[in-house]
């Protein structure tokens, strides 16, 4: 994908990673990670990101189908495509992937946030948290895409990535209206967030897309 070093392979291999990743319970993704992250950033920028890694490991995850470990994959995954990103590598970046649903599937709160991480970071997922009694009203989801458009480039980048990264699996919800919806919002908003922070991610994004309408429903074993 140009010259962006965007860390991903086929959809089919990626897809299949996910998949596996779920079957498995998340086995292996945290030395995963941290060989990943091995020389990608200084000493003080490591330091951050291990200590935001520490933090988010130890949270015990709520998330409906999946147990923790397997949930924990998904911040994961999304953290080490923006180090891979050369382009818009940055510690804080990183760190906002590894935290950036926990308000949603955890008992964290905010405040605890912003004393172990900063205003730019809790207050960035507060921002990307989504009210799900309202994710389907229409004037909510405008509001929301912007509030993160007028925010944080982080925000945007994150958003980008943690919708890619889901897009890959959508096939195993069942209900087909769920997977239209998901995929219409990706359209709606984050195609455009993509050309703005992640132009040379498109291309990859939209054929996801269309392979992930193609192939449908899918299973999980």
């Amino acid at each position: 994908m140009n010259n962006m070093m965007f860390p991903l392979k086929s959809i089919e291999d990626e897809r299949m990673l996910r998949l596996n990743t779920i079957k498995n319970n998340g086995a292996g993704v945290k030395e995963h990670f941290l060989c990943f992250l091995e020389g990608k950033f200084d000493k003080n920028d490591n330091k951050k990101i291990i200590h935001a890694y520490d933090f988010t490991i130890n949270i015990e995850y709520k998330h409906e189908g999946l147990c923790s470990d397997a949930y924990l994959a998904h911040p994961l995954r999304v953290a080490e495509m923006i180090i891979g990103t050369s382009n818009v590598a940055n510690s804080d970046y990183v760190i906002l992937a590894l935290l950036h649903n926990i308000l949603e599937v955890s008992n964290v709160e905010k405040k605890l946030l912003e004393d172990e991480f900063g205003e730019l970071i809790s207050g960035s997922i507060a921002t990307l948290t989504v009210n799900r009694e309202k994710q389907n009203d229409s004037a909510y989801k405008d509001q929301y895409y912007k509030a993160i458009n007028n925010g944080y480039d982080g925000m945007k980048v994150v958003k980008v990535l943690d919708k890619l990264d889901n897009l890959f699996i959508l096939g195993t919800n069942p209900d087909s209206d769920v997977r239209v919806a998901y995929m219409n919002e990706i359209r709606q908003y984050v195609i455009p967030l993509a050309n703005c922070v992640l132009p040379n991610a498109v291309e990859y994004f939209n054929k996801l897309l269309e392979n992930t309408k193609n192939i449908g429903s899918i299973s999980k074993k």
